[in-house]
């Protein structure tokens, strides 16, 4: 699912040149403005509040799988640090939704998306990396079986999940490439060198 690909001593005929002469970087990063938007950015989130999802993250899930975990004769969901937990996960679900739901009505206006798209992309990557170590956590120990296992919890998807949730911080620009593009171009923070 991931890639490096590069160009060494590359030419391309002056017919392909897309854009300006030696201004490929600001092409490149157009094309990543897009693909941040379109691999799950605020847009598609907004899309999904719209047709009337009310729990994004699948905070329902979370609860069940909290609910019917059981540890020392107790269920993982009564202990209060892990609801406080999940409530928080539930307050950021619904915080991306709506910031979905502002996109959307952007885009409705014909407003393109710009450099906001960063602060959905790197938030979700992040948020969801978050969730599924929480999920491993409340699994416990059953955390390190993968699919094959007869004692995996629902067959090792959620640990794929996480393992999964890895990508994101990587696809479409590191998180850390996007708090700086957040820190320079959204607060207009100087760059450091």
């Amino acid at each position: 699912e991931f890639c490096e690909m590069f160009f060494d001593d590359m030419r391309v005929p002056h017919a392909n040149l897309i854009g300006e002469l030696n201004m490929g970087w600001y092409s490149a990063m157009a094309t990543l403005v897009a693909e941040r938007d379109a691999g799950g950015g605020l847009a598609n989130v907004g899309v999904i509040a719209s047709a009337g999802v009310s729990s994004l993250g699948n905070m329902d899930s979370l609860v069940e799988l909290a609910q019917n975990t059981r540890r020392y004769g107790k269920t993982v969901w009564d202990d209060p640090s892990f609801r406080q937990r999940i409530a928080q996960f539930a307050i950021e679900s619904e915080a991306i939704r709506h910031s979905g739901g502002r996109a959307v009505a952007r885009l409705r206006k014909g407003i393109p998306m710009g450099d906001e798209v960063n602060i959905g992309k790197h938030f979700m990557a992040e948020h969801e990396t978050r969730r599924s170590d929480l999920v491993m956590e409340i699994i416990g120990a059953r955390s390190q079986l993968w699919h094959g296992s007869k004692h995996s919890v629902a067959g090792g998807a959620h640990v794929y999940r996480m393992v999964a949730a890895r990508g994101g911080t990587i696809a479409a620009g590191t998180s850390e490439i996007n708090r700086n593009v957040i820190a320079e171009r959204i607060l207009g923070l100087p760059r450091l060198y």
